[in-house]
């Protein structure tokens, strides 16, 4: 199962790899940029623009499902504390009751 699943992955990354330098070969064309606020153009190939545009998307949801994942991390460790100091409380009380038992056998 590991080997397939590998295969998969390894079969996905070459595919990507292919259509991106299919895309790269396929638009070459320059293309000019203006940034508002600045006075600024700047030129590359068209592939250039849209592969720094989709790696910034990436960028930015990565950010997002980082901190999404931070929370609900976060809250995992407040249950994991939560769940710990019940297994304590209830061993104590399990010690109470076995303790109060014995003495109840002695009598």
């Amino acid at each position: 199962m590991r080997l397939l699943t590998r295969l998969v992955y390894f079969s996905i990354i070459l595919l990507s790899c292919g259509l991106i330098a299919a895309f790269v070969v396929v638009n070459n064309t320059p293309a000019s940029l203006h940034l508002w606020p600045f006075s600024t153009y700047i030129t590359a190939e068209i592939w250039v623009f849209i592969l720094i545009a989709f790696a910034s998307g990436m960028l930015v949801g990565g950010i997002f499902i980082w901190a999404k994942l931070l929370s609900l991390r976060t809250r995992l460790w407040s249950r994991d504390r939560q769940l710990a100091k019940l297994t304590a409380t209830l061993e104590e009380a399990a010690k109470k009751s076995d303790d109060a038992l014995m003495l109840e056998r002695t009598d």
